[in-house]
């Protein structure tokens, strides 16, 4: 229906001559202007609606003195730090100990594990003949 009275519309601002050209443009124009003023009383309209509705809105607030923040002080600048030179000196100190500690441990599991290597292969040399078979790949006991 809307898109059919455009289409009307559209073709009676068609120039054809200039006698008829004012002639057909007059109701075309007044239809066009009818429609934008019935457009524009409506959203006045619902303008006023909305307004009405804010106003009772504001009306029934049991406190209207509370706002979500309240201002303070003067506005200013501040800058914080994701790592302070506080909480990074805290961290190297837990560093340090725990570097401390877990050093000489470490080298305890090492010295403790080489020592059970070394007896192994210890055990190992002192079986007949084991030691020459390890060195040279050979057996050196004569079968029979």
């Amino acid at each position: 229906m809307y898109y059919d009275d455009l289409m009307s519309t559209l073709k009676e601002l068609k120039p054809t001559s200039s006698d008829q050209l004012s002639a057909e443009k007059t109701p075309a124009v007044q239809l066009s202007k009818a429609r934008t003023q019935d457009a524009m009383d409506g959203i006045l309209k619902e303008l006023d609606q909305i307004n009405a509705v804010y106003k009772e809105l504001s009306a029934q607030n049991p406190n209207p003195r509370t706002m979500l923040f309240t201002v303070t002080q003067p506005f200013s600048i501040r800058t914080d730090r994701a790592l302070t030179s506080r909480s990074a000196a805290i961290y190297g100190a837990l560093t340090l100990f725990l570097a401390l500690f877990l050093a000489p441990v470490g080298c305890l599991i090492h010295s403790y594990f080489r020592s059970e290597i070394a007896e192994s292969s210890r055990k190992h040399s002192l079986l007949p003949g084991r030691s020459d078979e390890l060195a040279t790949g050979t057996s050196t006991h004569k079968h029979g």
